[in-house]
């Protein structure tokens, strides 16, 4: 089995790697010391879609598949866990809406 990324997956992934390490990274210290949730960044990671990755587009969503969210959830975890556990929940709760 090939388990290489698509161009268009190892895209995705440079979008958000890139995306994390401009806006979360420089707040994930503080954020986790003051227990703080950065609500600022909010509306750009919905411009990018990260709240709605695998949510078809019909509903607002970026109609990705498993592995692009997996990839976003990747990268997003890599330099902020605590975003990354937020935008689990929040998918998780959007998939049990979805079926």
């Amino acid at each position: 089995m090939d388990f290489t990324l698509t161009q268009e997956q190892l895209t995705w992934k440079k979008t958000v790697r890139d995306f994390a390490e401009k806006h979360l990274a420089p707040l994930a210290a503080e954020n986790d010391e003051t227990q703080t949730f950065p609500r600022e960044v909010v509306p750009k990671m919905a411009a990018l879609k990260l709240w709605g990755v695998f949510v078809p587009e019909k509903y607002g969503g970026a109609g990705g598949s498993n592995l692009d969210w997996v990839l976003a959830m990747e990268e997003i975890g890599r330099v902020d866990a605590a975003m990354g556990i937020s935008v689990l929940g929040h998918c998780h709760a959007v998939r049990a809406i979805l079926t």
